[in-house]
Formats: C-alpha cells, sequence, structure tokens
C-alpha cells in the first residue's frame, strides 16, 4: 500500500473527528504490510499532522488533539518518539543558530509568522531551504516588510510563499513551525539586534497541543493575510 492511500485512511478517519479502535488497528496492520522506512513513517507522521491542522475549523482543538495523539500512537516507532521542551535566552544563549539548525534540518515544510525578518544569516537558511524543494510559508507585518534591510520581499523572490496583514494594527507574532511537528516561538524578532543586544528568548517544543493550536492559528492568519 502506497503512503498516500494509507493518508487516505487518515483522512476518512478524521471526518468525525474520533479516531477508534478499530480504525486504529486497521491502520497498523496497513502500515506494517507497507514496511515503511523511518523516512516514511516521517512523512506519514507529517501527512498526519497536516490533516489534523486542515481540521481545525471543523472540530474544537480537543478533539482534534485527542484525534492527533490516537492517529500517531498508531504509527510504527511513535512509542520512541522523543520529547523535545528547550528554551534559549539571548543575548547569553545563541538563539539565531538555533533557529538555523532547525531550518537546515526541515525535510518537508516551515510555517514562519514573525514581525520582520533583517538577518541575513537566517534569510540564508530560508533561501537554502526553498532550493532544496521545502515548502516555505511566511506571513510578516506589513509596515516592517517595507523597511530598510527587511528581508521578506527577497525571499519572496526567492521562491518562498509571502503574506501580509493588511490593517492598521501590526502582526507582531513570532513563531515558526518546522515540518508541522516542532514549534519554535518566543519574544525573538529575527534581527541581529536581538540576538546580540537584546534580552530575548524562544521555546523550542513537539508539545502536540501546542503545535495543533499554533498550525491553527497560522492557518487562519493565511487566509486572511493577502
Amino acid at each position: 500500500m502506497k503512503l498516500e492511500e494509507i493518508l487516505n485512511s487518515y483522512r476518512e478517519s478524521i471526518k468525525d473527528g474520533r479516531f477508534s479502535r478499530k480504525e486504529k488497528k486497521i491502520l497498523k496492520e496497513y502500515i506494517n504490510r507497507a514496511d515503511c522506512s523511518e523516512r516514511e513513517i516521517d512523512l506519514l507522521r507529517n501527512g498526519i499532522f497536516e490533516i489534523a491542522r486542515a481540521a481545525t475549523e471543523e472540530f474544537p482543538p480537543g478533539q482534534i488533539i485527542d484525534w492527533l495523539e490516537e492517529a500517531n500512537k498508531s504509527l510504527k516507532g511513535e512509542q520512541e518518539a522523543v520529547e523535545i521542551n528547550k528554551a534559549l535566552f539571548a543575548p547569553d544563549m545563541d538563539c539565531t543558530s538555533e533557529i538555523i539548525s532547525w531550518i537546515n534540518n526541515a525535510r518537508e515544510r516551515i510555517d514562519i509568522c514573525v514581525f520582520t525578518i533583517t538577518d541575513n544569516r537566517i534569510s540564508k537558511a530560508i533561501t537554502k531551504a526553498v532550493s532544496k524543494g521545502i515548502q516555505v510559508k511566511i506571513i510578516s507585518d506589513d509596515d516592517k516588510c517595507y523597511d530598510r534591510g527587511s528581508d521578506v520581499f527577497d525571499l519572496q523572490k526567492s521562491g518562498a510563499s509571502v503574506r501580509i496583514d493588511n490593517s492598521p494594527n501590526h502582526m507582531h507574532h513570532k513563531f515558526a513551525i518546522i515540518d508541522g511537528i516542532t514549534l519554535i516561538t518566543g519574544s525573538f524578532n529575527w534581527t541581529v539586534s536581538a540576538s546580540n543586544l537584546n534580552h530575548e528568548n524562544i521555546l523550542i517544543t513537539n508539545n502536540k497541543k501546542l503545535v495543533v493550536e499554533y498550525a491553527g492559528k497560522f492557518a487562519q492568519l493565511w487566509e486572511e493575510m493577502v
């Protein structure tokens, strides 16, 4: 059974917002029969998060999280998944290098929602990701995009999909989601001054509840932006 056929079974499962024991048993059998590699399991996991994110407007967040928990348990090797909860504080710790590392290790997609991007080191990492065929979406503030040194429109030219807000208020979020499974968030602006001078923080986590909630907000903002 091909991966897309397995993912279609997950799509059928979420239609009622529940992941039954019967569905779990059937999907485990499908996956075992397909003898999926570690890479294929990662692709399935990414697909499951995408399915859950697409359903955030149809079902309450708690119900989506429950479905996601059960769906992930059906994947071979899920019990070996490593929990990630990491905090860094600038200027004493290198938040920029941490962000770049996660961008460099992305496999499928990167969703970025930040106030501004002026740090060329981060922009180069994003451009490199785009060149590798990774889907990159960026949401940013309409005023800051036109500031001197802003890299947002250059990133758009490189192939990233960009949307900006269209209001007199600021789009002041600072978060990114890597491959639909890892969240980077905090006060840290993606600028040189934030890295070298300011007292800032980032939190990195693969907590499913938080990832789903942030992914839902990203999807909502993406539809609202221009």
